[in-house]
């Protein structure tokens, strides 16, 4: 018998081990009846984004993905060099970059 996916098995599936801080920790066991890593960000603000629906759920739900490792390589050891030496701005400007990181979305279906 195949076992089902959790929510916590498919982002590890899709993002290794980076889970979202934001996400509910009570849906984290959850099954997922589909899902999807989507490439339509309009925005430009997003890479991807990560669609999927859990068993008895009538919500589409989405994760906005964007990686620290995207930035360049100059622009990531400049900030952290930053954050190292005790910089509020540096440290304010990568807690925003990483509470960016996952952004979940709730949408009903129509």
């Amino acid at each position: 018998m195949e076992k089902k996916l959790t929510v916590k098995e498919m982002l590890k599936e899709v993002d290794g081990n980076l889970l979202p801080k934001a996400l509910p920790k009570e849906i984290l066991n959850y099954e997922v009846k589909e899902w999807a890593r989507l490439d339509d960000d309009v925005t430009g603000d997003y890479t991807e984004r990560l669609v999927f629906k859990m068993e008895g759920d009538e919500l589409v739900r989405n994760i906005l993905l964007k990686k620290f490792d995207e930035l360049e390589k100059e622009q990531r050891d400049e900030l952290i060099d930053r954050v190292a030496n005790g910089d509020r701005e540096a440290e304010r400007e990568i807690k925003q970059y990483f509470e960016k990181e996952y952004v979940l979305e709730m949408e009903y279906e129509r």
